[in-house]
């Protein structure tokens, strides 16, 4: 940057002339135009400071020249730290309108400026973008400073500055500061707009919150008198809010509600609550005064009065009824802690009037008054005075006032924390304004009065330092100032957002109603103070938390401490903690040194407190320079008794602290209670441990144990109740329960015991007094650690000490002015002193031989390394000696004498160091010399013991064979040689560390180390084989009869892993081998001692012992005296493998008898369990299970023993049990069978006459089967025992031959059972058994009516008409589902054959219900579709079948019929049929709440539940607009149709016969949109011949709604529930039923069948679809001949997808079934449906009630699975409620 552009900024911005110049040229506009609408208050004059955008190096350059202070603010681009600085982010161009964004501040929130150019070229204006489009700085939208006015930013940037700058590519650089307008102190006329009041005296003037509040006064203005003739001056109770602005105060007058007081004036008023007003008494007349109270509430400006204090109507001059003050006026009224304290005044009761010094109080919350009495001398009656609280102390000051005789200019204050209170005189004035008090400790006043005879006004301006008690006048800043006119009876209140003092009104011969502002600024400063700062005193690196007291702060990011001395000064942030506190980190003054800094608080960049505190730095306590001293840490203390001890601070430069507050750790410990303490807690955390891995139970009572309670009986204490006297009462025992005092534990005491206790006390002058005491004789350790400015605990200087308390010792001892302390000192000194003198005589060289004699040479060294030694110790004890001599003259003993020796022997130990380093020096020639020669000694010294250590390898006792005795011989004569190295090799390490090469000895001691080493270990192990030695001869001698194997084996591994873990020795040497050796001859002679002593050795024949000696081959005697030595000589650890392999002979042999001995005693007593056959006397035969397991249990073990390589000896036992007890189990197996099947066939054969007279060739072979079968089962009841029975010769074969006859007999049942299924399909859904009954009582109807409902579905029985001889007639079908009678047509005859009855009664079935539903289609009008008679007559006549299909069709009918009137024009009459519907329905939920019989209840919840589904569907087409009747939402519902004397039943393009199948009086299902869903999907299956598969989760209603669909159609639907057991033959049995009856067969959760099943029955089913689609009449059924078909018939599966043991479908299955996905069903709409069933006319409120209910249940309640919240629980609840209902226990539905 050149020369020309600095001296444009030095000419234009730094100068302040030049500055003072700019400011009136170009701002004068904005300035005045600012004062004129009140935007700005405030200009500072002045540069704060300027911005480079990319370069600081101009300022840097300006300063140097001296243009710029140092201490102004120069900031870069990345300077973000000034609030006065906004940073330009973005370039500006010169012309035109410049745009940027800047950061205000210097953080996060981003604004967007434009700078446009002004009518003057010299300068642009910063514009803010708003709304609306962009503000002029003018505009409040820019506000920046609450507290101190509106301050605006103005940037000027200068255009030909700007133009050379972008020319050249230079940088931009935009100067920046800050106007505020100057405050000086001087009176200043504010303007004032709105509502002014009248000019005024008397008025009360009253900050109450944030709004001011004038009240009252005598005014200027004329009234009416009571007469309303004339007019008067008079007061009044007008209510005025100001709003106050920097320049303009806006005035408002407020009409207020409520009960508002009378017109007065000198009346007294204070704001109790930031939303309450009081005003008291006050003249309303010159002769009427007021003692009323009133509270306006200003958030709605609404009067009131206090309920104990009800006042009507002028006032009387009367005495107050409830204790209030007499009437008056000129009185004060000052508000403190929930209270009103009136004092003075003028007036009283009646006329005459006088003046009061009388205090009353008034509580406000139960606004009751009190007189206060306070002692002391009070104030002289008075009125016109002025009172406050004293900033936050209890006190309250009087100030002036006046009375008919003299008029005051005192303080007198009343202190309130007294009970009664103290009147005092303050020897000052007072006359305070507002409530500044609360702020600081100086007061604005104006002055007023003199004597009252001769008064005058005045206007001088005061300020009282309350805390000097002194007043000082107040100078106006104005060479002639402007004051205020004179007056008096006026008001003040204090504006804290600009700090000014204003005043409103008075008399001065005349009212006034101007407004006078004095800004105090510069006086009170902000509106926060600081009171005090704690510490007030910290180290010089800062960091210390200080914690400052004071009035006003507030919550604020923005909180500033400065700390400064002079031109030392350091800002740090503060924390707002409370109103009245702030705490701080005081900032580091390293910089700046120690000294006393004053303090004072700024906040959000308002001015510094006036007040300040003052906060001292000092240099930090250093661990390393403090001293710890005094009786505490010596050796002679007395027990029982406390002891101390100094500790004294000291500075970085070893001087003393001055102050304290310094933290310290200090450890007062008992090394002999430590050990034992820490030996305590293992075994403590080991009983921890042990706690925690019991068993819970048991660990929660031990816990319960240790926290046993008791209960204890104490006296309950009556409390005295107010007004009675004497002592609190005893009454009543309570019983209490505590817990039971535990007794400390071991480890609780050893800590206390260990851990000694101690109270320290700061004296404030850097020493700290230590006190402890001890209860024993012990020694103690003490440790003392400063903190330091890190935060780091280190030792200080002769830490850690040692003390001793003995028994015996003076109490005095312990005290610091003792003996003991006294006598360490001398004792000390005198050490030293002889230290020195010695010191000095030893190292003087001058009568030494030095250069020949070593010992002289050595003794001079060992000196010099003594006082080298010694140094810092010697200077620690003269320091602490200095300081016990020092502190002891504190306790006023004269240590002078003292001090000066210890200080001269501080100079005699610096001298002797100095001589020391002399004498160092001297000595160095001759100490090389000498070190040079013990250099070559130590080398040859070190040769010498490497060879001792080679030659060692080849001594005696390295050999096995040199024996205990010879090798200990020889270890003897090695440690003596040992000792002698040992010696030598000391001497030279005295050499080496005084000649200062220690490290020249290194080699030989490893040398040395290594042969001891090496010795001790050879020594060691010749130990180990003296042991293992004296072992072996022991075992030896043991008896055969004695011998532990297992303990003996468990010796020799203990010797040799101590032998293997030995360290040091030469493992391949000869002697660790032999050893080795012999120990592993042990360790496999032991385990095969261990097998010899089996049991399973002791055979009676003893074969297994005579083996063994063939392998050793010798000859011995086995016996109980035998010594082991016997069996050790036999060498057997040269045989182990044979010796083992006999040993597993032996043992296998033994296991295998055992187990043979066990199954024959078990099988020799098993016996058959005789079963009782029918009623008959035959016994059949049966193992138990148990025995069953028993016998494949022995099988197993008898064939495995038959495999085992050692079954030789018992081979023929074995194989035997193998036979047998494979007879046993192959007889059994088939028996059984045989059993079984005899049995089943013994009932046809035998009993059946049809069998007979059908099968009568196999009739008569199955008497000689029963004959044989028979005599087999009486054999067993004889013999009884299973082995023997089925071990007989042949009876295998016979039972084999048995079971073929058998099965001959079988098949040609089956094939007569076949034949009879064929003739009548039905019977393939009757089990063998009931069909043989069935065929066996064919000529017995009556017999065959049991079975009724295994052929019918709905059919109980049949109804007999007797007839003679011959067969009976069937007039009546009695249901099974629900009740309900049908008679038949025609009554049949049951002639012939059972099938072929059975097959007519089905035809009868078909032509009854028929007939009938002719009949009662009939009872409706052809044309009108109208029923011809009664309803509930219809619904009773007709069986439930046959009411509800009729119902049906008639519905389908009249909706067509609808149809049609909305194609010919009426567009309503889906609409008007919808209404008919809901009518009907509710006629018929009416009818099912009488007295009805079950069927007829029945059979009407049934029509309910159909009709209103009906309704829900003329709904739905209702609301979807469907108008023709080929519309799908009609197509897809079932319709009913009654066409050519037949029902007919239509959905979609599909079309059913009804079936007329009988179904009884049921319930139906409640139809859902999904049922409807499934409707079609199912019976389009149906119409494409094809299958359907509803699948989804269990209880959703898809069995249900298949069976559902069956009774609408009128169809028998089978319900089948598949499980793993079924095979494809009773699968194949079902199809052929279901192809030939035409029936509907249901297979509830198909895909649990095998996947092998399920493959043949895609087979089986794709045959009888085949079949259909090709309209057979008969058809080849797979593996099942020829059948016949109906094409009627239906197969439905249903399916629970991802259940555990589900198959998945074959693709050829599945292409035969149409799916469909059933998802959960509507519960509301069952509930109802079912409800409306029950009765309920409300049904669809209280089924949402009901729903809802149960689902918050399954949602918040318990989710265990026996809670159940599903349909099946809903739809019991709510059967259960029908039948409340029907009982009539329910009065009215909607409170179900």
């Amino acid at each position: 940057m050149d020369k020309r552009y600095q001296d444009l900024v030095e000419k234009k911005f730094i100068l302040e002339n030049e500055l003072k110049n700019l400011e009136k040229s170009i701002f004068d506009e904005e300035t005045r135009y600012l004062e004129e609408t009140g935007h700005i208050g405030n200009v500072i004059k002045g540069w704060e400071g300027f911005l480079s955008m990319k370069n600081s190096k101009l300022g840097g350059n300006l300063q140097k020249k001296g243009k710029i202070n140092p201490n102004d603010r120069i900031f870069s681009q990345s300077s973000k730290t000034s609030p006065f600085v906004q940073e330009i982010s973005q370039p500006i161009q010169t012309t035109g309108t410049q745009k940027s964004v800047l950061n205000e501040g210097g953080g996060e929130e981003k604004k967007e400026y434009h700078f446009r150019r002004t009518k003057k070229n010299s300068k642009y204006v910063r514009f803010q973008k708003g709304e609306g489009g962009y503000h002029s700085p003018m505009t409040s939208s820019d506000e920046y400073n609450e507290k101190k006015g509106k301050i605006y930013d103005i940037y000027l940037l200068y255009n030909s500055y700007l133009s050379d700058m972008n020319r050249n590519g230079m940088i931009l650089l935009i100067f920046f500061f800050k106007l505020q307008m100057p405050q000086p102190l001087v009176w200043v006329q504010v303007k004032q707009s709105g509502q002014i009041p009248a000019p005024r005296s008397g008025h009360t003037f009253v900050t109450v919150g944030k709004t001011h509040i004038l009240f009252g006064g005598l005014d200027s203005e004329k009234k009416p008198d009571a007469e309303k003739k004339n007019t008067k001056i008079a007061p009044n109770n007008q209510v005025y809010s100001l709003r106050v602005a920097p320049n303009v105060c806006e005035w408002k007058l407020v009409q207020c509600s409520g009960d508002p007081p009378l017109p007065r004036t000198n009346h007294a008023a204070c704001a109790i609550t930031p939303e309450k007003m009081l005003i008291f008494g006050g003249f309303y007349t010159s002769n009427l005064r007021f003692n009323d109270t009133f509270i306006l509430r200003t958030t709605n400006f609404q009067w009131s009065q206090p309920p104990n204090q009800k006042v009507t109507g002028e006032p009387k001059n009367a005495e107050s009824k409830i204790g209030a003050p007499e009437p008056r006026g000129n009185h004060s009224a000052t508000f403190h802690k929930n209270k009103v304290y009136v004092f003075g005044g003028h007036g009283g009761v009646g006329y005459a009037t006088k003046s009061f010094n009388d205090l009353y109080v008034l509580d406000c919350e139960s606004f009751e008054w009190s007189q206060l009495e306070p002692s002391g001398t009070p104030p002289d009656p008075r009125g016109g005075h002025n009172s406050q609280i004293m900033g936050q102390n209890d006190l309250l000051m009087i100030f002036g006032g006046w009375n008919q005789i003299s008029q005051f200019q005192n303080i007198q204050k009343y202190h309130m924390k007294y009970l009664s209170g103290i009147w005092q005189v303050l020897w000052c004035h007072l006359f305070h304004h507002g409530n500044i008090s609360f702020l600081v400790d100086k007061l604005v006043t104006s002055k007023e009065g003199g004597n009252r005879t001769a008064s005058r006004l005045v206007d001088d301006t005061f300020v009282l330092d309350v805390d000097a008690k002194k007043w000082s006048p107040v100078q106006l800043e104005e060479e002639k100032p402007v004051k205020p006119k004179t007056r008096e009876s006026t008001t003040l209140i204090y504006d804290p957002s600009d700090s000014r003092i204003m005043m409103f009104g008075g008399w001065s011969n005349a009212w006034m109603n101007d407004i006078y502002a004095l800004n105090v600024s510069s006086i009170v400063g902000p509106p926060y103070a600081i009171y005090s700062i704690k510490p007030c005193l910290g180290p010089l690196t800062g960091k210390t938390k200080v914690s400052i007291t004071g009035d006003g702060f507030k919550d604020s990011q923005n909180i500033i401490v400065r700390f400064f001395s002079g031109k030392a000064s350091e800002d740090v942030q503060a924390v707002y903690v409370s109103p009245t506190e702030l705490t701080c980190e005081t900032p580091s003054y390293e910089k700046h040194g120690a000294r006393k800094s004053e303090v004072k608080v700024s906040i959000d960049r308002l001015d510094f407190t006036i007040m300040s505190q003052f906060y001292s730095y000092f240099l930090n306590s250093k661990a390393e320079k403090s001293l710890m001293f005094g009786p505490g840490v010596l050796r002679e203390n007395a027990i029982k008794t406390d002891t101390m001890f100094y500790i004294q601070t000291r500075n970085l430069n070893n001087q003393n602290r001055e102050s304290g507050a310094d933290e310290f750790q200090i450890e007062i410990t008992r090394p002999d209670v430590l050990s034992e303490l820490e030996e305590e807690r293992q075994r403590e955390a080991i009983r921890l441990q042990q706690l925690e891995q019991m068993d819970p139970e048991e660990r929660e009572r031990i816990e319960q144990e240790s926290h046993k309670k008791r209960t204890v009986k104490r006296k309950k204490v009556k409390q005295q109740q107010e007004g009675e006297e004497g002592e609190n009462q005893e009454s009543e025992y309570e019983e209490v329960e505590e817990e039971v005092p535990q007794e400390k534990s071991r480890l609780q005491l050893l800590e206390e015991k260990a851990n000694i206790k101690y109270s320290i006390h700061d004296n404030d002058d850097g020493s700290y007094i230590v006190k402890y005491q001890i209860e024993e004789p012990c020694e103690v350790i003490v440790n003392v650690k400063l903190k330091n400015e890190r935060g780091e605990f280190n030792e200080i200087r002769g830490a850690p000490k040692k003390a001793q308390f003995l028994d015996g010792v003076g109490i005095k001892n312990n005290q610091y002015t003792g003996q003991q302390l006294v006598n360490y000192v001398t004792n000390k000194n005198e050490e030293i002193n002889k230290l020195i003198d010695t010191s000095r005589d030893n190292i003087n060289i001058k009568d030494k031989n030095i250069q020949e004699d070593v010992n002289s040479l050595l003794e001079v060294m060992e000196n010099l390394k003594k006082i080298s030694d010694e140094k810092e110790n010697i200077l620690l004890l003269l320091d602490e000696n200095e300081q016990i001599l020092r502190t002891l003259e504190k306790h006023d003993m004269k240590k002078e004498t003292e001090i000066k020796k210890v200080n001269k022997m501080q100079e005699e130990w610096k001298n002797l160091l100095k001589i020391s380093q002399t004498v160092e020096k001297d000595i160095s020639g001759p100490v090389k010399q000498e070190a040079d020669k013990t250099k070559e000694k130590i080398k040859k010294f070190e040769e010498q013991l490497k060879e001792y250590l080679q030659g060692l390898k080849k001594e005696t006792f390295y050999q096995y064979k040199t024996g205990i005795k010879d090798s200990q011989e020889r270890f003897t004569e090695v440690q003596a040689q040992i000792d002698k190295f040992t010696k030598t090799l000391q001497n030279y390490e005295y050499y080496s560390k005084m000649f200062n090469f220690p490290d020249e000895v290194v080699g030989c001691q490893k040398n040395l180390d290594a042969i001891k080493q090496e010795v001790a270990a050879v020594q060691l192990l010749w130990e180990h084989i003296k042991k293992c030695e004296q072992k072996f001869s022991d075992y030896k001698r043991y008896k055969w009869a004695t011998i532990d194997p297992n303990d003996m084996e468990d010796e020799v591994k203990k010797l040799r892993k101590f032998l293997i873990d030995m360290k040091g020795i030469d493992k391949r040497s000869n002697v660790f081998t032999g050893i080795n050796e012999d120990l592993r001859k042990w360790g496999t002679f032991i385990p095969l001692l261990t097998e010899l002593k089996d049991p399973a050795m002791n055979t009676t024949d003893s074969r297994h012992w005579k083996e063994v000696k063939v392998v050793v081959n010798q000859d011995f005697a086995i016996g109980d005296d035998m010594e082991l030595d016997v069996i050790w000589n036999l060498k057997l650890f040269d045989f182990r493998e044979k010796i083992e392999d006999i040993s597993e002979q032996a043992k296998q042999e033994l296991k295998m008898e055992k187990g043979i001995i066990k199954v024959d005693t078990f099988w020799k007593d098993v016996q058959f369990e005789l079963l009782k056959h029918k009623d008959t006397d035959i016994r059949t035969l049966k193992m138990l299970d148990e025995h069953f397991e028993t016998l494949e249990e022995h099988q197993l073990q008898v064939n495995n023993m038959l495999l085992s390589k050692y079954v030789k000896f018992f081979e023929k036992d074995v194989e035997k049990w193998k036979q047998d007890l494979g007879a046993i189990y192959d007889v059994i197996q088939l028996l059984s069978e045989v059993q079984k099947t005899w049995s089943f066939l013994e009932n046809l054969f035998i009993q059946s006459e049809e069998v007979k007279k059908e099968l009568p060739k196999e009739s008569e072979q199955f008497v000689g089967i029963d004959k044989n079968m028979k005599e087999i089962m009486e054999s067993g009841c004889q013999i009884k025992i299973i082995l023997k029975f089925c071990t007989q010769p042949n009876m295998l074969k016979s039972l084999e031959k048995i079971q073929a006859d058998l099965k001959v007999c079988e098949k040609a049942l089956n094939e007569f059972l076949d034949s009879k299924r064929r003739a009548f399909p039905r019977f393939y859904f009757v089990s063998v058994n009931d069909l043989l009954d069935i065929l066996s009582n064919g000529n017995s109807p009556a017999k065959i009516n049991r079975h009724m409902s295994k052929i019918f579905q709905a059919i109980d029985k049949l109804e007999l008409q007797e007839n003679d001889n011959e067969r009976p007639f069937a007039k009546k079908m009695i249901t099974c589902v629900g009740q309900e009678e049908v008679s038949l047509v025609k009554p049949l005859q049951l002639l012939n054959k059972v099938e072929t009855y059975l097959q007519a009664m089905i035809d009868s079935m078909i032509d009854t219900l028929r007939e009938l539903a002719k009949k009662s289609f009939g009872c409706y009008d052809s044309k009108t579709c109208q029923l011809q008679m009664d309803r509930k007559t219809w619904i009773d006549q007709d069986p439930a079948q046959i009411a509800l299909l009729v119902n049906n069709i008639m519905w389908s009918v009249q909706v067509e019929e609808a149809f049609g009137k909305i194609a010919n024009g009426d567009m309503n009459a889906l609409k008007d049929y919808y209404k008919r519907s809901v009518e009907a329905l509710t006629e018929l939920i009416r009818f099912v709440r009488g007295d009805l019989t079950k069927s007829l209840r029945q059979k009407l919840m049934c029509l309910i539940t159909m009709d209103a589904h009906s309704r829900d569907t003329i709904g739905k087409l209702i609301d979807e607009h469907v108008r023709k009747p080929d519309e799908f939402q009609w197509q897809s519902q079932l319709k009913f149709y009654w066409v050519n004397n037949d029902a007919l039943i239509r959905i979609a393009d599909a079309s059913f016969n009804y079936s007329y199948e009988y179904l009884g009086n049921g319930p139906r299902l409640v139809i859902t949109p999904l049922t409807d869903r499934i409707y079609v999907t199912a019976t389009q299956a149906l119409h494409l011949k094809m299958g359907c598969a509803p699948a989804g989760p269990a209880g959703t209603g898809k069995t249900e709604t298949t069976k559902d669909l069956a009774n609408a159609l009128a169809k028998a639907c089978y319900v089948f529930n598949c499980s793993s057991e079924m095979n494809y033959e009773s699968m194949g049995n079902i199809y052929k039923g279901l192809a030939s009856s035409g029936c509907w067969g249901c297979f509830d959760e198909f895909n649990r069948l095998l996947p092998e099943v399920l493959s043949v029955c895609s087979v089986q089913f794709k045959a009888v679809t085949d079949a259909i689609k090709q309209q057979k009449k008969t058809f080849l059924f797979p593996g099942g001949g020829e059948i016949s078909l109906d094409p009627t018939c239906g197969v439905f599966i249903t399916m629970n997808p991802g259940y555990l043991g589900r198959a998945e479908l074959p693709e050829g299955l599945k292409a035969l079934f149409r799916p469909i996905t059933v998802v959960v069903p509507d519960l509301e709409l069952i509930c109802e449906n079912m409800l409306m069933a029950e009765g309920f006319e409300e049904a669809k409120t209280l089924a949402h009630k009901f729903v809802t209910l149960y689902m918050l249940c399954r949602d918040l309640l318990s989710k265990q699975l026996h809670y159940d919240w599903g349909l099946r629980a809903i739809k019991s609840v709510l059967v259960v409620a029908g039948g409340l209902r029907e009982q009539k226990q329910i009065l009215q539905n909607r409170h179900f």
